[in-house]
């Protein structure tokens, strides 16, 4: 509908102008026809029929019509294509309000467990009535994984029973008996020429603090001696 009330529009400026055009030729070639009846030849104007051609044909009016069409069919791609856009917009903002929609609904089911939860500790902790308002810690307990928790056993070896040392202080003394070394150098220089002694020890061995020791029964001691032995 549109296109035919444009088309019939332009035809009708073009039979209006070319009507226009016609009637003014036509006073024209009636001027001329008068002034040649007249006798005058340098008022005479020449003849230009079929010269200039104002005719609204077919061609000229598929021209107009084509022109339109094109025009029409650019518009409704450029529509096509904003359609489609839109659509696209359309279809990721549902898809955003779907999503946000799911999160709430999460959202509104985690607060709920968590209310459930919280309730049911406070349940549990709640003191039974005649029963001392006394908060015990929780007890925890952390225990290995079953599988993850090795042993191991030592073994030593047995101590032997050694012969217990004994040490012999200072000042001790015993009785004895000389088996050699009685001839002592008595010399200047006898300090430097010691001659060997030895002795066997006969009965106990006094130690300071009045303590008596029977270990060193039989013993030989072996000493030096120099200058004079009495």
């Amino acid at each position: 509908m549109v296109f035919s009330a444009i088309g019939f529009g332009v035809v009708a400026i073009f039979t209006l102008l070319w009507w226009i055009n016609r009637q003014a030729s036509g006073v024209e070639l009636t001027a001329a026809d008068s002034t040649v009846q007249s006798g005058n030849p340098s008022a005479q104007e020449p003849d230009l029929t079929g010269a200039i051609t104002n005719t609204f044909d077919n061609k000229v009016q598929g021209n107009v019509v084509t022109d339109a069409q094109l025009s029409e069919k650019a518009n409704r791609q450029t529509m096509d294509v904003l359609l489609k856009e839109i659509q696209g917009i359309k279809r990721d903002f549902d898809a955003v309000k779907n999503e946000n929609s799911q999160l709430k609904a999460n959202v509104g089911q985690l607060q709920a467990e968590i209310q459930h939860n919280k309730k049911a500790m406070e349940g549990e902790n709640s003191p039974t009535p005649g029963a001392s308002q006394v908060s015990h810690p929780p007890q925890i307990a952390i225990l290995p994984a079953k599988g993850q928790l090795g042993s191991t056993r030592f073994t030593y070896p047995k101590k032997e029973n050694m012969p217990s040392g004994f040490y012999v202080p200072s000042g001790t003394f015993s009785t004895a008996i000389v088996l050699e070394g009685a001839d002592a150098n008595a010399s200047v220089k006898g300090e430097t020429k010691k001659v060997a002694m030895q002795f066997k020890l006969t009965g106990l061995a006094h130690l300071p603090g009045n303590q008596k020791l029977n270990k060193l029964t039989n013993c030989f001691v072996t000493a030096s001696a120099w200058g004079e032995i009495s």
